[in-house]
């Protein structure tokens, strides 16, 4: 059998994928209080997936709710010391075009 980077091997759960990266399922980790990135926080990368997934989330079924959890990730995101500059731009953006939607239905405006 050729192995590749995706391939099993004996021992493979007992690995960490990625020694000294925080892990998923550590306390905390999915914890979405207090500020990005100060103890415990989350990696733009995690908070990235995250958005990716809510976005995804809500192409299939769009509610107030999700809307106010994306508008939450982009701030969390445009607010992290970490991440990159383009990725806080990109944040500050879909948090403007989130916005409105993440309002309560009566207080939107049709656009």
């Amino acid at each position: 059998m050729k192995h590749t980077a995706f391939t099993k091997r004996d021992g493979d759960a007992a690995r960490d994928p990625t020694p000294g990266a925080p892990r998923v399922d550590a306390p905390g980790a999915l914890d979405s209080g207090g500020v990005a990135g100060a103890g415990g926080g989350s990696r733009p990368e995690m908070i990235t997936a995250g958005l990716i997934l809510l976005l995804n989330a809500y192409r299939c079924r769009s509610c107030q709710h999700l809307a106010n959890c994306i508008v939450s990730h982009c701030r969390s995101l445009r607010a992290h010391p970490d991440a990159d500059p383009m990725l806080r731009q990109l944040a500050a953006h879909l948090e403007t075009e989130w916005c409105p939607l993440a309002m309560p239905a009566p207080l939107r405006k049709n656009h």
